[in-house]
């Protein structure tokens, strides 16, 4: 719970990795379409097809769970089919599901949509946002995966950053934040 009698919920149910608005028309291999999960018998890694025609890696379990809850509805496909789909950027962690950090930093992060990160400088904004037990949601993501996200400007007032889910004490209603308004 933090200002205001807020309780941050968990994610209440998986969503999707975001989808780009295609802007050429692509074609993909007959049986492959967009927002399809793909993967070889061979290969652990499983890709997001996107509308850019392009397979997306999941780079770790920790972003495959901030957006699903199992391995269901991932297509095993042949390496032919596979290697036929151009490889795109990693799948990064669903906005509003963990804070995140790396290993040879401090520095704890709010995750957006669109692979934004914002630095949270204190841990008084931290618990203003996220309640006493903001550190139970911060992940150590591997350094190797820090560029796949855009650092944008800190957190610099208890204003909850864009894709976060909050609820208040008390209500039933979950509210998802979009530019600094709530949306039910």
């Amino acid at each position: 719970t933090g200002e205001g009698g807020l309780t941050i919920p968990e994610p209440a149910e998986p969503a999707e990795p975001e989808v780009p608005v295609p802007s050429p028309i692509i074609s993909l291999p007959a049986g492959i379409e967009v927002g399809d999960l793909i993967k070889t018998a061979d290969i652990a890694t499983v890709y997001l097809v996107t509308a850019e025609g392009k397979r997306r890696p999941f780079p770790n379990e920790t972003v495959w769970f901030s957006y699903y809850t199992d391995f269901g509805d991932i297509k095993i496909i042949s390496e032919e089919i596979i290697s036929q789909i151009p490889l795109g950027n990693n799948v990064t962690l669903r906005a509003g599901t963990y804070l995140m950090k790396i290993p040879s930093d401090a520095k704890v992060y709010a995750v957006e949509p669109s692979t934004v990160i914002r630095w949270l400088p204190s841990q008084e904004i931290a618990a203003g946002l996220y309640g006493p037990d903001w550190r139970s949601r911060v992940i150590d993501m591997p350094e190797v995966f820090f560029a796949d996200y855009i650092v944008k400007e800190d957190v610099i007032e208890n204003i909850h950053p864009t894709g976060a889910l909050i609820q208040y004490s008390g209500a039933s209603e979950i509210y998802y934040i979009d530019n600094g308004q709530q949306r039910l």
